[in-house]
């Protein structure tokens, strides 16, 4: 628990992203697209390390209920899946961005304008 605190997952820092307002979005408005770009790639590998975590107490939880109550129980592969495939699509996004950037690079190393 207390290494989870030390980490950035916080409730109300990612609703202030996802609205576009507040601290968490002005600092990742200021930054730099390196800067950013590594932001983005730390927070999906700490993501799906909290994933692990998530199948780890799953099946943990599972392992000590008794048999007659697992009915009750409620597993977390639905959300763990869910969030797998949001990291997934981030990570093409980072790359696709990546590729462009990278291309604007050459293109302009080339001395050829790129048009967007």
């Amino acid at each position: 628990l207390a290494r989870m605190k030390r980490r950035r997952f916080h409730p109300r820092v990612y609703a202030g992203i996802m609205v576009g307002a507040g601290a968490a979005w002005q600092k990742l408005q200021s930054l730099s697209d390196d800067q950013l770009l590594q932001y983005v790639t730390k927070d999906a590998a700490e993501i799906v390390e909290l994933t692990r975590r998530f199948q780890s107490l799953d099946t943990y939880f599972r392992s000590e209920v008794p048999r007659e109550k697992h009915r009750h129980l409620r597993g977390v592969n639905v959300e763990v899946t869910t969030i797998k495939d949001n990291v997934a699509r981030a990570r093409k996004r980072a790359h696709e961005f990546v590729a462009k950037t990278d291309e604007r690079e050459q293109l302009r190393k080339l001395g050829i304008t790129p048009t967007s």
